[in-house]
């Protein structure tokens, strides 16, 4: 029987809640980040109850790799504070998301969850070679945990993602997955968690998802082209439903191409793609955003797959209790978060 995978985008979890929860300690300091990120964790094992749960972080200078191809990707993010149930300073709030963020890693470590933080790489590129190159299809289903789109290109074979987001002040949690048309052809749909109810459909194959998002991503400082975005690229393109006939995917050069046809056509809608500065930014794009064929070092494959196998991550009640007495956090959910970690039962894997 296959082994049932979640693997955590851990950052994007931990925004969400530090953002949103006004939680403090016994000492008034905020610890929304921490117990809210526990507390989605758990919620998440309860629902899809896996045999077992990585974790992705971050890595240390975990943007420089992209910043060679483009010097501003994720520079002057605006930082996301507190819900603002109280005064705080900016200073303030960067150095409780630094600890907070330290100390959920420690939590963490006596959870019996595996973990990864590798060095020069981001969570995504950890989570896309685990899921396509390391845990293998036929002995894993694999759970992406994360509200990033930029997974959608993953999806097939035994990875679906599911997106804890919310609509007001009620859950609207979501799964995203692959839907075979035929043998080439694919679409990705969404689907409300609980009533299983299609939310929405995607034209397009998981693989080919990148296509659209080299178009411009906001929050990264991924320029794109001017009034292009999805709706358009699918109806410009509309073969990306499906694989090549070789079973390939498409890349931007296969759009470029198509797009050069249709203006020799006299197709002059087309011409927005072909200009030179067009062509050069969809090409950079395509190598910042795509996860499938992720370009790292011999040394941080390594790294990854040390975080699998180094030794079986097992719970630790008594060091766990220590941690949260020192910093004051006193929850009121304890017993459920141990009931339910008690129910993990990682064993050692071999690669």
């Amino acid at each position: 029987m296959k082994k049932k995978v979640l693997v955590i985008d851990i950052f994007n979890m931990f925004i969400r809640n530090f953002s949103s929860l006004p939680f403090v300690n016994d000492n008034g300091e905020h610890v929304g980040g921490i117990l809210g990120s526990i507390q989605s964790m758990i919620s998440v094992v309860d629902k899809f109850k896996p045999d077992m749960v990585y974790v992705a972080w971050e890595g240390k200078n975990s943007s420089e790799r992209r910043r060679k191809t483009l010097k501003k990707y994720k520079e002057g993010r605006k930082f996301i504070g507190f819900n603002r149930h109280f005064e705080t300073s900016e200073e303030d709030e960067r150095e409780s998301f630094k600890r907070q963020i330290i100390l959920l890693k420690s939590i963490f470590d006596e959870f019996p969850i595996y973990q990864g933080q590798i060095e020069y790489l981001e969570a995504d590129d950890v989570i896309a070679y685990l899921c396509t190159k390391l845990l293998k299809d036929e002995e894993y289903n694999k759970i992406i945990v994360s509200t990033d789109r930029d997974y959608w290109q993953l999806l097939g074979g035994n990875i679906i993602c599911f997106r804890p987001i919310k609509a007001g002040k009620y859950p609207k949690n979501e799964l995203v997955f692959c839907q075979k048309n035929d043998d080439k052809s694919a679409s990705i749909i969404t689907q409300d968690f609980d009533s299983k109810k299609e939310k929405s459909k995607v034209n397009v194959h998981p693989s080919n998802y990148i296509l659209i998002k080299c178009f411009g991503e906001k929050t990264d400082n991924i320029d794109g082209i001017r009034g292009i975005g999805e709706k358009t690229v699918l109806k410009d393109f509309p073969f990306i439903v499906s694989l090549k006939e070789s079973g390939d995917i498409y890349g931007i050069i296969d759009l470029i191409e198509y797009a050069k046809e249709q203006v020799k056509k006299g197709n002059n809608r087309y011409s927005k793609y072909i200009s030179e500065e067009n062509q050069a930014l969809l090409i950079r794009n395509e190598k910042l955003i795509q996860l499938l064929e992720p370009d790292i070092s011999l040394a941080s494959v390594k790294s990854i797959e040390s975080s699998l196998t180094a030794s079986v991550p097992k719970l630790n009640l008594f060091k766990l209790r220590i941690k949260l007495k020192k910093e004051g956090i006193a929850p009121k959910r304890l017993d459920k978060w141990i009931e339910t970690l008690q129910r993990l039962k990682p064993e050692k894997i071999n690669l």
